[in-house]
């Protein structure tokens, strides 16, 4: 491979404007321009499609150095003490994009869709990995109920319990709870 100056390419292992050899030879920038590539020297990102990109992203977010005051002031609200409170480093990251993104809601376009949608998506991340509580049982009535004095489990369980009176022939079949209510006694 030759060594080239990777300037072009973000995603570049050695970092943009380092001489070595290029690791990124299988991206789409490098696969597009295979025929540039091919010979030494400096790899630049085309001037021209910078200034198109920084233009195009100047209308939508403002400017750059405003947003980044009010990106950096957002950020600083947040971690004068909120983000101390047992968040997650999911959590943390989400607050900081979405900070980002409000930040440029602020200084450039209002209406500038994906902003919004990205704010949606990085809460939605967040919560889809929040553990879910088990939902909270209802307490049962009956569930401290007594066996009512006299009467005992002559057999069965549940609904088909058997119960039996002392000192009588009367029998009931049915839940503890049918027992009362055949007794007439609340839980």
């Amino acid at each position: 491979m030759v060594k080239q100056y990777c300037e072009w390419s973000p995603r570049c292992v050695k970092g943009p404007g380092k001489d070595h050899t290029c690791v990124n030879m299988n991206s789409e920038f490098c696969q597009r321009n295979k025929d540039i590539l091919a010979g030494a020297g400096p790899v630049r990102w085309p001037t021209h499609l910078l200034d198109q990109t920084l233009a195009e992203r100047g209308k939508e977010y403002g400017d750059f150095g405003v947003m980044c005051g009010k990106i950096q002031a957002i950020k600083h609200a947040m971690n004068l003490g909120a983000m101390s409170n047992g968040l997650t480093v999911t959590h943390r990251e989400a607050l900081e994009m979405i900070a980002t993104k409000i930040g440029r809601i602020l200084t450039g376009n209002p209406n500038h869709e994906d902003s919004w949608r990205d704010i949606a998506g990085y809460a939605t991340l967040v919560a889809d990995r929040i553990p879910k509580a088990p939902a909270a049982t209802p307490p049962d009535p009956w569930a401290a109920i007594k066996i009512p004095d006299g009467w005992y489990v002559a057999a069965g369980s549940g609904d088909q319990t058997i119960w039996g009176y002392l000192n009588d022939d009367q029998t009931f079949t049915g839940s503890i709870q049918g027992l009362h209510r055949h007794l007439g006694l609340k839980p």
